[in-house]
């Protein structure tokens, strides 16, 4: 998605207004360069025991709220020393904007040595890079900071700070050791000022429990604000997640509240990390549910009143693809946003990508045999001019014995002076594997006046009305925003001529993102459409003339997008995508013998950590043979960085008898006459 430029005015901040803009987080002081205010985010962070999970993950955010996730989900820092794994990162920023240092714990559990070694006989260093730019950075070097503190049995979770008052950086980690004859996790503390050189420990915050493990505090994270009752406030996981302010680091703190009243303890969840919104005097508590999801925010706008924390519905917010375990979060300028985005880009690639991101996990794709008669998911599809097809987020129809397959066209963003206008293409083939450019059936500016330029044009779909005689096709047209939120409708005489504008509205008086078509066997007409205020998406039938919406027929409610729909052997089968953007996720699939449901619980199509191998539904294409009736999955392999060389999926599915599977990616062919489908004899 195209991305707004930094108002002018905040361009031209004053440099007072600047330093009044100073933003805190995780666990650091973050100041803006003067010459740029801040206006993104750089989250830190590691996915979990997995074994690649316990490194250094970075995701970028331009609101503080939808996350994506920079290297294609992988590693950006790799520690080599001690454990051989990072957990727990934070990273801050040097009081003259200069620096960077991100600090994490020493500790890699996918080792297999278990807790009770993690806790016991764990590392007393912390592992530190540092950085002048966020792009590039040190080799990493251990830092022992808890060895001195007697049978000290790690140093977890350590955040730093820059004292403006000694002029130097406070830095504070969890230790679990004995003290007084109880053996818990406290917060220790030492100064430094170039994170090599550390003072002794000294205790910092202790709670003193009465059994084991019940005093442990672990996980405390510090910010400094400005307009509130307290100058600092801090965060931690004990038996809650207490809420704390303080007008210096060393104390005396003042208790604020938790978050019970949300339903939350430190049973449930941990690591928390605060930060505040860009020029807003509004902070999100970033807090994270191991196992289920990850971080999840709360947002606070007065630290005094704990009552106003809120939480947001899961529709406001997303955290990209991987899950994001305990880390903190920057405030970041867009000029170091677009450096960060140009290093570790992260957009879904071909099928030499898909091979080497599921490289070890024993799911293997074969090499393509080339042939113009197989296809080739993933890789470039020449038309019958050796462009690459230009189709993305579209559909296919048979009329007689050819196949119509529409779709974005995205060619012009890249080739043509054109970047306001929206096309769609249709192209034409009798076997679905060689297509003929035919038209560019849509084009232009919006069609409606409340539309602006640059605006969404995406997911067409062409039902053709054997009644009317017309071709009548539904887009999803939106603002940059995505408030708009409706479906246009435009209709042609001829299946692959020019197509004419009708109107734009909301089906059911609902607001419509992602759409999807499905053509019964008894030829009703249904339009499939997200609607996220209402959490799930709508099955609704057509009018007769297929241009309007005449009632809900189903409704599925679960947060999801990019819904697909076949029915096969007389059972309803349904493909859906969670809320990633552009970025793939694991679909998944239901059934139901009525469209209007009762609906299976959701499956997953694929194993999960393939995503979906790299891509997301858009259309199932049933094929109707002589001697066989195989079903196509029609997967977007997105590319947000150059939307014109995105990719396509198609694989053929292994589905019936209420269980579907979308095989790894594979060269294949198949005879549209008899419906038989065969994958092609892979490359030696």
């Amino acid at each position: 998605m195209t991305m707004s430029l930094v108002p002018l005015a905040l361009r031209l901040l004053s440099a007072w207004a600047v330093f009044t803009a100073l933003v805190f987080a995780g666990g650091s002081i973050c100041v803006a360069a003067p010459s740029e205010p801040a206006s993104a985010y750089l989250m830190v962070h590691f996915t979990g025991e997995s074994p690649r999970g316990e490194q250094i993950y970075f995701s970028v955010s331009e609101d503080g709220l939808h996350w994506t996730d920079l290297n294609n989900s992988e590693p950006v820092l790799v520690s080599t020393l001690g454990d051989k794994g990072v957990r727990d990162p934070a990273i801050v920023r040097s009081p003259d904007g200069k620096k960077f240092y991100l600090l994490a714990t020493d500790l890699r559990i996918a080792n297999r040595k278990g807790w009770g070694a993690a806790r016991a006989q764990g590392s007393t260093s912390l592992i530190i890079w540092e950085s002048t730019d966020l792009v590039n950075w040190s080799a990493p070097w251990m830092a022992d900071v808890a060895s001195a503190i007697p049978e000290a049995g790690c140093a977890w979770a350590p955040e730093a700070i820059y004292d403006e008052s000694t002029g130097d950086y406070f830095v504070y980690w969890a230790t679990i050791s004995p003290r007084e004859g109880v053996r818990e996790a406290r917060i220790y503390s030492a100064r430094t000022k170039d994170f090599r050189s550390f003072t002794p420990p000294v205790l910092y915050i202790e709670r003193n429990g009465s059994s084991v493990n019940a005093g442990d505090i672990i996980d405390t994270q510090i910010i400094e604000v400005k307009g509130q009752k307290h100058r600092y406030y801090r965060s931690s996981r004990d038996t809650q997640i207490p809420l704390e302010g303080a007008n210096s680091l060393t104390g005396p703190w003042e208790r604020v509240g938790d978050l019970s009243h949300l339903g939350y303890t430190g049973r449930q969840v941990e690591g928390p990390a605060l930060f505040q919104f860009n020029q807003e005097q509004k902070w999100a508590l970033l807090v994270d549910k191991p196992g289920k999801g990850g971080y999840f925010p709360v947002i606070i706008t007065d630290f005094s009143d704990p009552s106003g924390f809120k939480l947001l519905p899961s529709d406001a917010y997303s955290f990209g693809e991987g899950e994001k375990r305990h880390g903190g979060v920057i405030n970041i300028t867009r000029s170091e946003l677009a450096a960060l985005r140009a290093k570790w880009p992260s957009h879904p690639a071909p099928l030499a990508w898909l091979k080497n991101k599921l490289a070890g996990s024993g799911v293997a794709i074969a090499a393509p045999a080339k042939s113009s008669s197989v296809v080739h998911p993933g890789e470039p599809w020449p038309d019958n001019r050796g462009q690459h097809i230009q189709a993305h987020g579209g559909g296919v129809i048979q009329v007689g014995d050819t196949w119509y397959w529409f779709g974005e066209d995205r060619g012009h963003e890249t080739t043509e002076a054109k970047p306001n206008e929206r096309y769609v293409s249709c192209y034409a083939s009798r076997d679905l594997i060689h297509w003929e450019f035919r038209n560019k059936v849509v084009g232009g500016l919006p069609p409606v006046p409340e539309l602006k330029a640059p605006f969404a044009f995406e997911r067409p779909k062409v039902f053709p009305n054997e009644k009317t005689g017309k071709f009548v096709m539904y887009v999803h047209l939106d603002d940059p925003g995505y408030r708009f939120a409706r479906v246009g409708v435009y209709v042609s005489d001829k299946v692959d001529g020019d197509y004419t504008f009708v109107r734009a509205f909301r089906p059911l008086e609902k607001e419509s993102r992602d759409i999807g078509q499905f053509i019964d066997d008894d030829g009703s007409a249904y339009l499939i459409f997200e609607c996220r205020p209402t959490k799930g998406f709508f099955i609704a039938k057509l009018s007769a003339d297929y241009l309007d919406v005449e009632k809900s027929v189903g409704f599925i409610k679960s947060p999801l997008e990019g819904g697909s729909l076949v029915r096969y052997e007389g059972l309803y089968y349904l493909i859906a995508s969670h809320l990633t953007g552009w970025f793939p996720n694991p679909n998944l699939y239901a059934t139901a013998e009525r469209l209007e449901g009762p609906w299976s619980e959701f499956k997953q199509i694929a194993p999960p950590e393939t995503k979906t191998y790299g891509s997301q539904s858009t259309y199932l294409l049933k094929v109707t043979g002589s001697k066989k009736t195989s079903v196509i999955y029609m997967g977007d392999i997105w590319n947000p960085k150059n939307h014109a060389d995105g990719r396509y999926l198609w694989m053929p599915l292994e589905i019936g008898g209420g269980q579907l599977r979308l095989p790894p990616p594979t060269p294949w062919t198949i005879n549209v006459k008899t419906g038989e489908v065969r994958i092609a004899p892979a490359q030696n």
